[in-house]
């Protein structure tokens, strides 16, 4: 179980047993005997929550979706090849995530432009290079800059 799970379980039970206590000190009955509706209602209610707090983690976390995959390319050209790649190719989108990556993260995003015009960005030991021609969200796989020369 990691640290986000824990949190939303525990503030979870804690707003169940508050609004079983509520629904119990109010109506003076045991929270097994109450009625039907309320407990419709107070599901619907601890539901809505747990969406809610689901979908602001899923939000805060999104950031990390193209990191990772960047990562994922490194992690399998390091495998193969005992070291990290030169290059990896990514589309708008992935730029655009690997940005806000860095924005998110607070770490200084190192971007410039070859004399070609391409634009790059260093992350984790590799160079990324921005190719707004391929789908936005392509992740390629790394490469070494001998390949470099003849891309577009």
């Amino acid at each position: 179980m990691n640290r986000r799970s824990a949190v939303r379980a525990g503030l979870l039970t804690g707003l169940g047993i508050t609004a079983l206590a509520a629904g119990t000190a109010s109506g003076g009955q045991d929270p097994n005997h109450q009625d039907q509706a309320a407990d419709e209602r107070l599901a619907r209610e601890l539901a809505a929550i747990g969406d809610t707090l689901q979908r602001q983690f899923e939000a805060a976390d999104a950031h990390w979706k193209v990191a990772r995959l960047v990562m994922e390319q490194q992690r399998l050209f390091l495998k193969a090849a005992h070291r990290y790649p030169a290059f990896i190719e990514v589309g708008a989108a992935a730029w655009a995530g690997l940005v806000e990556w860095h924005v998110r993260e607070r770490q200084e995003a190192d971007v410039s432009r070859l004399a070609d015009g391409r634009y790059t960005m260093a992350f984790n030991f590799s160079t990324i290079l921005l190719r707004p021609d391929l789908d936005d969200s392509y992740v390629g796989s790394g490469y070494d800059g001998d390949r470099l020369a003849g891309r577009p």
